[in-house]
């Protein structure tokens, strides 16, 4: 794992692309003096504020984002060769809800699906899941005690 997290480490990834490309294709904007310069800054601000933000806020919210996991789809990370980075990602959504048979499924799949070079990784993670879900657990029996 690295010591500081990079733009690979993150969890949703997918580019924009200029107005008018076409859909499943990596086009690029072209600069090649000043007026292209403003032209394509100008997309740019364009695709970012209709496409990008919206989807990033709508991602901002928990359900929403458990409905990306489950759909197996985080942008250009999709489909079922990234099961092992989804059950990752919910385990440590669903942490913050406490302990639940669906979280302790998950961190048996992630312990079933971590193969030997990933171990270490797979019980570090399962570790501190746990920890936060029981901290979880803690403070929703703190907070329900306090009310009684």
């Amino acid at each position: 794992m690295p010591k500081t997290p990079d733009e690979a480490s993150g969890l949703y990834r997918d580019r924009i692309h200029p107005t008018g490309s076409p859909a499943n294709t990596d086009e690029w904007w072209t600069v090649r003096n000043e007026a292209d310069a403003a032209t394509v800054a100008r997309d740019m601000v364009l695709r970012l504020t209709t496409d990008a933000l919206p989807l990033l806020a709508n991602l901002l919210e928990r359900p929403k984002l458990l409905e990306s996991l489950r759909n197996k789809d985080l942008g250009m990370v999709r489909g079922a060769g990234w099961d092992l980075h989804f059950m990752r990602a919910e385990a440590v959504l669903r942490a913050e809800e406490g302990m639940s048979p669906t979280l302790e499924e998950l961190l048996d799949d992630i312990d079933r699906h971590s193969g030997e070079k990933l171990r270490a990784n797979a019980e570090r993670l399962i570790s501190w899941v746990q920890s936060r879900a029981a901290a979880a657990d803690h403070g929703d029996r703190r907070v329900a005690s306090d009310r009684e």
